[in-house]
């Protein structure tokens, strides 16, 4: 069940409105949190061509913990 194009961006304004500013600050707020996901650069780290061992349990619980810790 997802929102729609039209909830999304009320809900962008009314964020902007309760902050005093304007609807694209939020929106590059939200850019930068969605852009730094630790949990997307864990799946992304089978392209970095580190050839070390990995520990995929500790990788996935630290990108757990980073995700939690933005409050995302």
């Amino acid at each position: 069940m997802g929102i729609t194009v039209e909830e999304l961006a009320a809900r962008i304004n009314a964020e902007a409105a309760r902050r005093g500013t304007s609807s694209e600050v939020v929106l590059e707020e939200l850019s930068a949190k969605l852009a730094d996901d630790p949990l997307e650069a864990f799946i992304g780290c089978a392209d970095s061509g580190i050839s070390g061992p990995f520990d995929i349990h500790r990788a996935r619980s630290e990108a757990a913990a980073a995700k939690f810790a933005r409050g995302l």
